[in-house]
C-alpha cells in the first residue's frame, strides 16, 4: 500500500477544487502513519485547512485543527509551538465561538505575541490583518447582541489594557469596543454609537475633491485600517458584484473607487440585468464555489427567488448555507445591516474594503 503525501493532495485539488469536501473526509479517516512522515501529514492539514478558510467555512476547519491537536498530542508535540496553527486557530476560533476568546483572553493575547516574536515579516502584517478583521467583528457582533456579550467583551478589553499594548491600530479598535460597552445597554442606542465610531464612519473623498484631498482622505483610511490595498501578486483575483442599482451603471466612479484599492476595471466582474439574474443567478454563483480566483460578491438589489435555486430563499441564502463561496458582503440602505439591498457609492466603497480585509486577514 503506498503512503500518502502532500502532493497527492494539493494536485487532486487543483484538478478539481469541488473535490475538497472529499479529501476532507479522506484525512480525517487516515491515521498519520498513513503518510511518509508526519511533516506530510501536517502539511495536508495545514493546506486544506487554509482552503476551507478562504471558502469562509469554519466548521471544516475547526475539524481539522482538532484533529491535528489529537494526533499532536498522542505524539507528545506541543502543537502551540506551530505557528500556522497558532495563527489558524485565533482566527477560526474567534469566529466559531464568539465567546471563546473574550472569556479566555489571556490565551488570546498570549497567542497573538508568541507569533510576532517569531520575527517574520509577512506574518507580522497578517496578524494585523487579522486582528483588525477580528476587532471589527467583535464590534459588529457586540452591537447586535450586546446584552449577550456584555460581560464577557468588558473582561476582552480589561485584559488587554491591563497588559502590554500591541499597537496603535489594535489599541485604536479596543477604544472603540470600551465606547461600545460604555454606552447605555440598550440594543438602539448601542447601534446609534456604533454607527456613529470612527471606523464606521472614514471620510469618503467626493468625485469632484482635488487629487490633494482624495490622498488624504485615503491615507486617512489606511491610518486607521492598516493596508487595504491589494499588491501586484493578486492582480487575477476577481470580485463579483451582483446588482441591478443606478449606481452600478456609473463606471467612471465604480473603476475610480477600485483603484483606490489597487483593483483594475477587468478584475469587476458585474451581473446587473436583472432578469439574467433572476433566470442564470444559481448558474453564475456556482461557478465562484470552490475557486480561489473569487475574493468576494458584492450583493445590491437582486431577486428574492431565482431559477434552479430551489431549496434556498436568495442567492444570499444559498452562499451563506453552502460550503465553499467566497466572502459575501451585502450592500444594504440601512449600515446596522437590515435595510433593502442596494449598491451606493458608500456602501461599494465599504463593500470593497471588507472583501479587501477578509482576504489579506487569511
Amino acid at each position: 500500500m503506498s503512503m500518502l503525501n502532500y502532493n497527492y493532495f494539493s494536485v487532486e485539488f487543483n484538478k478539481d477544487p469541488s473535490c475538497l469536501n472529499r479529501l476532507y473526509e479522506e484525512i480525517i479517516l487516515q491515521n498519520p502513519n498513513s503518510f511518509l512522515t508526519f511533516d506530510e501529514y501536517s502539511r495536508v492539514i495545514y493546506f486544506l485547512v487554509q482552503k476551507y478558510v478562504i471558502y469562509n467555512d469554519y466548521l471544516h476547519s475547526n475539524n481539522l485543527l482538532q484533529q491535528y491537536r489529537i494526533n499532536c498530542n498522542e505524539k507528545n508535540m506541543d502543537v502551540n509551538k506551530c505557528s500556522w496553527f497558532l495563527y489558524y486557530s485565533l482566527k477560526i476560533y474567534s469566529k466559531r465561538s464568539i465567546k471563546y476568546y473574550l472569556e479566555n483572553p489571556s490565551i488570546f493575547w498570549e497567542n497573538i505575541y508568541c507569533l510576532a516574536s517569531l520575527k517574520d515579516s509577512e506574518l507580522y502584517d497578517r496578524l494585523n490583518n487579522l486582528l483588525v478583521d477580528t476587532l471589527e467583528f467583535y464590534k459588529k457582533e457586540y452591537a447586535n447582541q450586546s446584552k449577550y456579550l456584555k460581560d464577557a467583551m468588558q473582561k476582552f478589553v480589561n485584559y488587554y489594557f491591563a497588559n502590554k499594548e500591541y499597537s496603535p491600530l489594535v489599541t485604536a479598535h479596543l477604544n472603540e469596543l470600551k465606547t461600545l460597552i460604555s454606552s447605555p445597554n440598550n440594543d438602539n442606542e448601542v447601534l446609534e454609537t456604533y454607527h456613529q465610531l470612527p471606523s464606521q464612519n472614514i471620510p469618503e473623498p467626493e468625485v469632484t475633491a482635488s487629487n490633494e484631498d482624495k490622498q488624504e482622505a485615503i491615507k486617512t483610511e489606511e491610518k486607521f485600517f492598516g493596508d487595504t490595498k491589494l499588491s501586484s501578486e493578486d492582480r487575477k483575483k476577481m470580485i463579483m458584484i451582483i446588482g441591478d442599482n443606478p449606481f452600478v451603471h456609473e463606471t467612471n466612479i465604480i473603476y475610480g473607487i477600485a483603484k483606490e484599492y489597487n483593483i483594475y476595471k477587468d478584475q469587476l466582474e458585474f451581473f446587473t440585468d436583472y432578469e439574467k439574474i433572476k433566470s442564470e443567478g444559481e448558474t453564475i454563483v456556482r461557478k465562484t464555489q470552490y475557486n480561489d480566483k473569487y475574493i468576494g460578491i458584492i450583493f445590491g438589489s437582486n431577486p428574492h427567488s431565482t431559477t434552479g435555486n430551489e431549496g434556498s430563499s436568495s442567492l444570499i441564502s444559498k452562499i451563506n448555507t453552502e460550503p465553499g463561496f467566497p466572502f459575501v458582503v451585502e450592500c444594504r440602505t440601512s449600515s446596522n445591516g437590515q435595510g433593502r439591498l442596494k449598491i451606493t457609492k458608500t456602501s461599494f466603497k465599504n463593500a470593497l474594503r471588507d472583501v479587501i480585509i477578509n482576504y489579506k486577514s487569511k
